[in-house]
C-alpha cells in the first residue's frame, strides 16, 4: 500500500518486461545510456517473485557491466501477495 511513498517519491520510473518484448538489446542500450549519459547515481530494480521477472535483473546487471560508470544497484523482489520478499544489493564486478 505504501509503494508510491516508499519507492517512487523523488525518483524516476522506468518500466520494462523483457519476457514480452523481443529486442532486449534495446533495453541494454537504454540502461547503459541511463548509467553513462544521464549519469544516474543508482538504480533500484523491482521485480515480482515470478520466474520471468529475473530476466530484468540480468539485463540491468549486464548493462552495468557494459557501462563505463559503476553505480550501486539494489533489487527488491515483491511477492505475489504484495509483500516484500527480498531486498539485495547486486554485487559489483571486481576492477
Amino acid at each position: 500500500a505504501d509503494f508510491h511513498q516508499r519507492y517512487l517519491a523523488n525518483h524516476s520510473l522506468a518500466i520494462a518486461c523483457p519476457k514480452l518484448d523481443h529486442n532486449q538489446e534495446i533495453y541494454l542500450e537504454k540502461l547503459v545510456a541511463m548509467i553513462d549519459t544521464a549519469e544516474i547515481a543508482s538504480m533500484h530494480v523491482m521485480v515480482m517473485e515470478v520466474p520471468c521477472c529475473s530476466g530484468l535483473v540480468r539485463l540491468v546487471d549486464e548493462a552495468r557491466k557494459r557501462a563505463s560508470r559503476q553505480i550501486p544497484i539494489r533489487c527488491t523482489v515483491i511477492g505475489t501477495n504484495g509483500g516484500v520478499r527480498n531486498e539485495i544489493e547486486l554485487e559489483r564486478e571486481a576492477v
